[in-house]
């Protein structure tokens, strides 16, 4: 693949990262002015609708996760300071407290979607002996809660509850901030406040947010080996969903995506029952979008960093194993020795007389069957050719070293009468 470069002022061209436009957190030098380019997207090709370009994807819980395409679609560009903040005002309404809020859910520290990308494919790769080499899906339409409390006016809790939204398509924002995208939910939830024990001013608190989202365990739902739900396409480099499959399978769990404190309240007036309003607009930031995933493909297949680590591992291991076979061996070896200088000093207690043959010491020996000699000392028989086995037996006699054996007969004892 020919590596994407950009003009400088001086004319020469500056190297940009292969998931342009997305990693653009670094300046870049020229080679021929050593100029610093800061890169200046054009923000008027930025897409303000329709449907997401590309591939998005979250950890929850550390899990990574695809999500499918069409759970968000692109929305307006924001500012951040100016939009993403958590703000509750009370409409004047008769009917029913009418609460607006826009609530902020982000991360605390603004981590760009490069950042978020590189630790998405680490986190796919340390995890490739449990994953399968597939990704779970979190399935479209998020839902927010609000718990909220009702309390009386010396303070006391009178009552408490939760109210919960339909399912929502998001907004997927590009930010003042470059490299910094922001996502939003926006619908209206309604519940019912039940009477109170007296008429008169309560207090509502609006306790908690929270936004879930439903998931699909894609590895509880491969058979023969076939994903249902996504494939990579184009070299690896895109991912095709089957969102009508996606959509027609029950989620395995729901879990929770973000989550704020809120301790807002307000004052209002009881009646026999009381309609609570919260029409809302929650931003998240823990999306991640990727033009080109073929490092999540790697990260699913091919995840190298672990995979030497793995190696390493197992190379550690086997020269553990190694180093104990090796001292069983040489313990091995010690004992062979020992038996083997056992074995030398094992020899026979009788023996035929030849020549060229070492004899110990002690030894009985012949040269005809029935006469016997044993010897006085340890030695070697001649081996010189020239004299007969006979002569040699008789010179080694004579030389004394070899004796007739006596044997004693013993004597048959008187029996007295």
């Amino acid at each position: 693949m020919n590596e994407m470069t950009i003009g400088c002022g001086c004319g020469g061209r500056v190297p940009v990262p292969r998931t342009y436009p997305f990693m653009m957190n670094g300046n870049y030098a020229c080679d021929c002015c050593h100029q610093m380019y800061q890169p200046n997207p054009d923000n008027s090709k930025i897409p303000s609708a329709g449907m997401i370009n590309g591939s998005l994807f979250t950890i929850v819980d550390n899990d990574p996760l695809l999500i499918q395409r069409d759970l968000f679609e692109y929305g307006t560009k924001i500012s951040v300071s100016e939009n993403v903040r958590t703000q509750v005002t009370r409409r004047s309404d008769m009917s029913c407290v009418n609460l607006i809020g826009t609530f902020d859910l982000t991360e605390g520290n603004i981590i760009t979607n490069d950042s978020l990308y590189v630790f998405l494919c680490n986190k796919i790769g340390s995890q490739f002996e449990t994953n399968d080499h597939v990704l779970s899906i979190l399935k479209s339409g998020f839902q927010v809660k609000v718990l909220f409390t009702v309390l009386d006016e010396q303070g006391g809790v009178v009552y408490t509850n939760s109210v919960m939204s339909s399912k929502t398509v998001g907004k997927f924002h590009y930010t003042d901030i470059m490299d910094y995208f922001v996502e939003s939910i926006s619908n209206v939830m309604v519940t019912n406040i039940p009477a109170m024990d007296y008429a008169g001013l309560y207090v509502l608190r609006l306790d908690r947010i929270e936004v879930y989202g439903r998931k699909i365990i894609t590895k509880n739902h491969i058979t023969e080996g076939l994903n249902p739900f996504y494939a990579f396409t184009q070299n690896d480099t895109k991912i095709s969903q089957q969102v009508d499959t996606i959509n027609a399978t029950q989620e395995d769990e729901v879990v929770l995506i973000a989550t704020s404190n809120l301790n807002w309240s307000t004052t209002f007036q009881a009646n026999i029952t009381t309609r609570l309003k919260i029409s809302f607009n929650v931003y998240t930031s823990n999306m991640i979008i990727a033009g080109n995933v073929y490092d999540v493909w790697s990260a699913l297949y091919e995840p190298m960093e672990d995979i030497i680590e793995t190696m390493r591992n197992a190379i550690n291991s086997m020269s553990e194993t190694i180093t104990a076979l090796t001292e069983r061996i040489n313990e091995q070896d010690a004992t062979i020795a020992a038996l083997a200088r056992r074995v030398e000093n094992i020899y026979y207690t009788s023996e035929e007389y030849v020549k060229s043959h070492y004899f110990h010491k002690g030894v009985i020996t012949w040269l005809e069957p029935g006469t016997v000699y044993q010897t006085t000392e340890a030695y070697t028989t001649t081996d010189d050719e020239s004299v007969t086995v006979e002569q040699a037996f008789n010179a080694d006699i004579a030389l004394g070293k070899l004796i007739p054996l006596t044997f004693i007969t013993p004597v048959d004892e008187e029996v007295g009468d």
